[in-house]
Order: structure tokens, then C-alpha cells, then sequence
């Protein structure tokens, strides 16, 4: 897991470094620039209309140069957590490749931003609950590249992950997979039952 890439933000200052200026071009353009990209993409439809500017949150060219030069700073260092995470992302990776482990394992990438409704830590809206994941699994992914709109809860994730195991292990699992379901706290000693929990259908992750 990762700081979430919002204030107050950190990053190395020579990572800050290559994204300043890039957003002096402001809110406004850059708005039409990423939907533009995201159609060409596939990710959105181009029926959708950009929602409109906050009333609270003024136009670009109405900002003075020492205003905008505060935002692309602020823009420059959200950017660069970004970019820590996405190279840090990549060594993982390439450590799988190097151990000859990638092909057969999971990676999943996704984020997570508050509450779902208006008003409500930093006007989250619908992001707590339409999000994106990428998911990524050559040996057990069909048809990668491609982009999925079923609806997957966080929720999903832990009994996917434990189908996969025992799927991987064999019907010969002689080992429980679950965390231990009870605590000794005189004794200090952990006590788990040896049963395997099957996840129920309904909430196994079938976009895989």
C-alpha cells in the first residue's frame, strides 16, 4: 500500500522537479485535454459531457500568475507521488520477471477516495465507489487489454484470492488459508479451526 497522493503531499523533490510547469496550462484545458485521451482510450463514452466547473473553483485565466504558479506547484508534487507509485509499481514487477514469477501472479492496481456522497471528506462523491482497477495476470487472465464495466467490490477481492490459492495449491489443501478466528488473551496463545471456508458464488470476482 501507498500514502494516498493528496495533501498534505510528499515526494522527492527531484521527482517534483519533472513535472513542474506542465500544468500551467490550467484546469480548464487540461479538463478537456484528459477526456479527449480517456474517449480515445475507450475508457469513457463520448456522450458524456464534462460535468461543469464547480461554481467555488475559479477560471484558470481569471487567476493571477502568482495563483497559478502555487497550483502547478501543488499539481507538480500530486504528480510526482503519482509517478513514485507507478515506478515502484514497475520494480515489483520486474522483481516478479526476474524470478521467473510474473506469468503466475496476480497484480492488481486500484485506489480508494472516501465516502460516496456530496459534501463528505473533500466532496468525494461517486469515487468511493466507482474507482479504477487494473488488473494484470498472464497466465490466468483472458483477453488482456481490455477494458471491464462490471461492478467489483473490495469486498470480492479476499474470497477471489482464496478460490486462486486453492485452485493453485491443488484439492489436496491441508492448510487453512483463514486468519485466526480467536484470541486467548490470558494465555497469549492464537487458536484457529482447521476448517476451509468456501466463498460463497455470489461474491467471487468473476471478471477475471
Amino acid at each position: 500500500a501507498f500514502n494516498a497522493p493528496h495533501f498534505p503531499l510528499m515526494a522527492p523533490q527531484e521527482e517534483i522537479g519533472k513535472f513542474r510547469g506542465k500544468y500551467r496550462v490550467g484546469w480548464d484545458k487540461l479538463r478537456e485535454q484528459r477526456r479527449a485521451r480517456q474517449i480515445e482510450l475507450g475508457i469513457v463514452d463520448k456522450a458524456w459531457p464534462l460535468s461543469p466547473r464547480p461554481p467555488e473553483v475559479k477560471a484558470w485565466d481569471t487567476l493571477s500568475p502568482e495563483e497559478q504558479d502555487r497550483f502547478d506547484h501543488i499539481m507538480a508534487i500530486y504528480a510526482a507521488c503519482v509517478a513514485h507509485i507507478d515506478t515502484s509499481v514497475g520494480r515489483l514487477v520486474e522483481a516478479l520477471k526476474q524470478r521467473g514469477a510474473l506469468d503466475n501472479t496476480l497484480v492488481l492496481v486500484t485506489s480508494d477516495n472516501g465516502m460516496p456522497f456530496p459534501r463528505v471528506k473533500g466532496q468525494a462523491y461517486e469515487f468511493a465507489n466507482h474507482i479504477p482497477l487494473a488488473a494484470m495476470w498472464p497466465r490466468g487472465i483472458t483477453k488482456p487489454g481490455r477494458v471491464v464495466n462490471d461492478f467489483v467490490s473490495f469486498i470480492d477481492l479476499a474470497p477471489t484470492f482464496i478460490e486462486l490459492a486453492y485452485r493453485t495449491v491443488g484439492s489436496g489443501l491441508n492448510f487453512d488459508l483463514r486468519p485466526a478466528v480467536s484470541r486467548s488473551a490470558e494465555a497469549g496463545t492464537l487458536r484457529s479451526t482447521r476448517r476451509m471456508w468456501t466463498p460463497p458464488k455470489a461474491y467471487r470476482c468473476r471478471s477475471l
